[in-house]
Parts: C-alpha cells; structure tokens; sequence
C-alpha cells in the first residue's frame, strides 16, 4: 500500500481542476435576416411662426417592398457566458429608399401617394445573470439599453382634380436611448433542437419613448460549433420627442447561421 502525506494530498487537489468554478467563457456571433414588415406612421410636428404644426404620415412597408427598396441593411447579434453570466449586444443598421404607401386622397385631389425612406441604426447592450437552472432548461433576467438613430424621408404627392401636380418632402428624425429589462428562457428538447423565448420592455413613464421585443427561436444544432436559429420576432417602436414622431410595429420571421466558439 502506497502511503501519501498531508502536503501531497493537499498538492494533488490544488491541482485538480474543478470545471464548475472555471468555465471558460463561451461566445455566439450570429448574424441572420428579418422579414420584417414595417406598419405605422412617423413625421414630425412644432411651432412655425407661432403656429402649431403637425405632419404625420401613415407607413405600411410589406417585407417584399423592403427587399426590393433595401439599399443596405446589415444584422447580426453576439453574446456571451460564463457560469451564470450572460451579456448579448445585437446591431441593426439600414437603408431603405423609395417605399412607396398608397394613402386615400383629400377631397380636393384624384390621387394621392407617400414614398417613404428610412436609414439608421439600432443597438443593444445587455448583461444579465441566469435566475433557474434544471437539467434542459434555464431562465435569465437581464438589463440593458438600447440606441435608436432614425431618419424618416416623407415625400408626399398629390394630384388635384384640376391635374396639378402637389409635392412635399419632410425629413425628420431624432437619436435617443431607451433603458430595458428582459428574460431569456431555453428549453433544450433533445442533441438537436432547443426552443428559446425573449421578451423585453423599454421605456419607462419618465421615457418620451417606449418599446417591446417579443421573440421566439428554434435552435437547430448542426455541430459543436454551428448551428442555424429560425424565429419570429414582433418590436414595437413608439417615440415622440423633439418634433420626431415616429410609431412603428416591426414582425416577421428570419433566420440565422451561429458560429460558437
């Protein structure tokens, strides 16, 4: 029989290493396409010349008409884990040109039209702690912001009922930054596929803004170190500061290619 001491005993469990306490951080880049249909209205209001003012315009942009508008459009979302932490940030920068909104004409006019073009970026930064763990599912809150930079083109066109020819264009826009809170679920339902749910509320009752996030992904796990995320999403966008009005339901579904590392 092989007599160890104290001193080695103690050495060999310094040196034994105990993975619950020294999980490596564990990365996601995912970037993915939305097709999203825009609804809603934005333009602007104020003061001229001491009169109050107030543009606002009907937006209905199926995600057909936004592919074929899109000029540029990028989105893509990383995050990252360790033991119980999590932090996400997730960017979405576009451009669209020329969508065009049938609208109904005012008494005096046989026709009437707005095109509408929309550029900026959203992003959000997040971190959070995991609230429930079980064998297949875990549970995290988290809190955040979220950056808005819009700028709406609202270029209107009317026809009169004498064939003369109305047009106006009214660009607005504003920055701003909503706080946020939200939780994350995944549910692993075997090797392959994992359900994931995120909701999230922004804005609060001091806020000139407000905004929802409701999304639902499944996780189709193609490797250890790829895997593709189908899901519908549904964000809701309601902001009015600064002579910027600009109320807005974005849905739809996409998908992602994930790489992990």
């Amino acid at each position: 029989m092989i007599k160890m001491s104290k001193a080695m005993l103690t050495a060999i469990a310094l040196s034994t290493p105990f993975t619950a306490y020294a999980e490596d951080w564990k990365f996601e880049f995912t970037p993915y396409i939305w097709a999203a249909a825009n609804e809603g209205k934005s333009g602007a209001y104020g003061d001229l010349n001491g009169v109050p003012f107030e543009s606002i315009s009907p937006i209905d942009i199926s995600f057909s008409d936004l592919a074929e508008e899109l000029d540029f459009g990028t989105m893509f979302n990383f995050s990252a884990k360790k033991n119980n932490w999590f932090m996400y940030s997730e960017v979405t920068v576009l451009s669209i040109e020329n969508a065009e909104v049938a609208v109904p004409p005012p008494a005096d006019a046989s026709s009437a039209s707005i095109k509408t073009d929309i550029s900026g970026e959203i992003i959000d930064i997040a971190a959070g702690y995991r609230l429930m763990e079980r064998s297949n599912f875990d549970l995290y809150g988290y809190i955040g912001a979220r950056y808005f930079n819009l700028d709406v083109t609202l270029k209107t066109k009317r026809t009169k009922l004498n064939n003369e020819v109305v047009k106006r264009n009214i660009n607005t826009g504003d920055d701003f930054i909503d706080p946020f809170v939200g939780v994350h679920a995944k549910w692993k339902i075997n090797n392959t596929f994992a359900l994931q749910g995120r909701l999230e509320v922004g804005g609060f009752a001091d806020q000139p803004s407000e905004n929802t996030l409701v999304s639902v992904t499944l996780d189709h796990n193609l490797s250890d170190n790829w895997s593709l995320k189908y899901f519908y999403r549904m964000m809701n966008i309601d902001y009015k500061d600064n002579g910027f009005v600009y109320d807005m339901e974005v849905t739809g579904p996409g998908i992602g290619a994930t790489y992990k590392f």
